[in-house]
Order: structure tokens, then C-alpha cells, then sequence
């Protein structure tokens, strides 16, 4: 809703859907960015923070790291599920708008899937675009790339 009793706010230029990277529990460099961007295009952001990271993390769980593989795919397959979601949600309030995801490292695999998603299930595919930015187009980088340490 917007300011007033039942008044719908106008719809954005655009909406961008950001993902967060491997190990990313705060919001304040994808708000920045969102922030740089939203200057220049018109557009709004939605910047959504990954289950078992920041505040959706489990107290037993040391920091950033996801201790099972089953938790691993959970978090992927919350996250592309929470974006499509969203998405879901924009064309709702404001039919026409263009709906972007767009993430870094992780966030950027996790784009490229919700986008597929939502392109998908949409009955504007012509309306979702994706901007992942350093992604892996395998999981080679965590095998024995660089984040093979953290695992």
C-alpha cells in the first residue's frame, strides 16, 4: 500500500532483486550498490538475506558456514524460492514492471536460477531479466578454486 489508506504507490521503472554472496550476512553492500543504481535507472530494490546467514542463522551454527550439504541445497533452494517469490509479488502490485535479479559469487548461480524460474512461471517472461555478476558456471571454484577452503 502506499502513504495513504488504500492509495497503490506508483509503479518503479524497474525492480531489482538482490541476492546475497557466499558468506554475505548484511545488507550493506548490495544496499549501496542498490542505492547507486536506483539513482541513476528510476528503480526500486528488494535485498533479501539468505536462510542460515545474518539473522536467519541458527544459534549452533559458527558464522557463515552452512555445516551439511542438505543445508547447503536448503539455503539455494529457500533463496531461489523467497526471489521467485518476490517477483511474484512486484508483477502483482504493479503489472507491466520489469522484475531484474542480480548477485554476486553464490548470489549470481542463485540469480541465474530464480530468473529461470520466474521466467518460467510467468505469463510475462519478456519481464524478468537476471544480471549476475562473478558467478561460477560450475562448483569446480569450490573443489579446489578459491573458495575450496572454506569447505
Amino acid at each position: 500500500e502506499g502513504e495513504g489508506e488504500g492509495e497503490a504507490s506508483p509503479a518503479p521503472a524497474a525492480v531489482v532483486i538482490w541476492l546475497p554472496a557466499t558468506g554475505e550476512q548484511d545488507f550493506g553492500a548490495r544496499v549501496r550498490l542498490a542505492t547507486a543504481i536506483a539513482r541513476e535507472a528510476g528503480s526500486t530494490s528488494v535485498v533479501l538475506n539468505a536462510p542460515f546467514y545474518g539473522q536467519r542463522r541458527p544459534a549452533q551454527q559458527p558464522g557463515h558456514y552452512i555445516t551439511t550439504v542438505s543445508d547447503f541445497l536448503l539455503q539455494s533452494a529457500a533463496i531461489i524460492q523467497e526471489a521467485v517469490l518476490v517477483q511474484r509479488w512486484v508483477t502483482t502490485c504493479w503489472p507491466g514492471t520489469p522484475v531484474c535479479f542480480s548477485g554476486f559469487s553464490w548470489g549470481a548461480a542463485m540469480t541465474a536460477c530464480a530468473s529461470l524460474v520466474a521466467a518460467h512461471q510467468s505469463p510475462r517472461p519478456d519481464l524478468v531479466a537476471a544480471a549476475p555478476y562473478v558467478g561460477s558456471a560450475t562448483p569446480a571454484m569450490l573443489v579446489d578454486g578459491v573458495l575450496s577452503h572454506d569447505i
